[in-house]
């Protein structure tokens, strides 16, 4: 899977992904539209992987939506909403359990925490589009030079934390400003539970060195004075630890938020 961004007469800040052009690395080589391989699907399943964190999957039902957030090695995906011909809505096994990709050739591979093989991504595919959809949801994706840069950007950890390994990050933590009833509870098994005071949420996470990544599910629309968990959890790039402190950052390297166990 490759991206041309500009090497082509007509090509320009807005260029479609391109499968002939030389491949990218990390998570903007994701982005393009996938024939979902090995992974129990029905023929012919499309996963579109777009800018601006969007992810859609498409089946004979019609698309399942929602987002994904990668890293160097790294990939979550998480399903949220779907049309009336694709109800309920839930995330496939290799879906739900992948954690991480490589790349054999064009083709990305999705894979569990353990390494284990989810999925094949191979490169190309055509949804199948539904009356009364728009078909530009369907198309491959356009990547813009502001797109381009923030898919390429590594985050710079500062100097004043630490390395915070997956085991120091399960747990409860709850804002070091106040937040109310917020919280935020890392499980072992990569699921993590809380709330922004009133309304609760959830959803995966994945962390490795310095890159932390998380996803989150649908949520009420509760308003109150608490702090927004579920906000800053998707916005992280990476973290670490200041004496015990858990510090979120953005893929900027600006600090998001800081939460202390409890």
């Amino acid at each position: 899977m490759a991206l041309a961004l500009a090497g082509c007469a007509g090509d320009g800040p807005n260029a479609p992904v391109d499968p002939a052009a030389p491949a990218d690395t990390g998570p903007i080589s994701l982005v393009g539209l996938w024939t979902v391989a090995d992974a129990g699907e029905e023929a012919g399943t499309v996963l579109r992987i777009a800018p601006k964190k969007q992810l859609s999957l498409w089946r004979t039902c019609g698309a399942l939506t929602g987002s994904w957030a990668a890293a160097q090695d790294l990939f979550l995906g998480e399903l949220t909403s779907g049309g009336e011909n694709c109800q309920p809505v839930e995330n496939p096994s290799w879906l739900r359990d992948a954690s991480g990709y490589q790349s054999v050739g064009d083709t990305k591979i999705l894979v569990d925490r353990n390494g284990k093989q989810l999925a094949r991504l191979v490169p190309g595919g055509k949804p199948k589009v539904g009356s009364g959809v728009d078909p530009a949801e369907a198309a491959p994706p356009v990547i813009t030079d502001e797109d381009r840069a923030e898919l390429t950007r590594t985050p710079q950890v500062p100097a004043t934390l630490t390395r915070v390994e997956p085991t120091q990050i399960v747990g409860r933590w709850v804002p070091v400003a106040a937040g109310g009833r917020a919280y935020v509870e890392f499980k072992d098994d990569r699921t993590w539970t809380g709330s922004d005071g009133c309304n609760g949420n959830g959803g995966r996470w994945t962390a490795t060195g310095s890159s932390m990544l998380a996803t989150a599910g649908p949520s009420t629309l509760i308003a109150c004075d608490g702090a927004p968990v579920p906000a800053w959890l998707t916005s992280t790039a990476a973290a670490g630890l200041a004496d015990g402190v858990l510090v979120l950052l953005d893929p900027t390297g600006a600090e998001v938020a800081r939460l202390k166990k409890g």
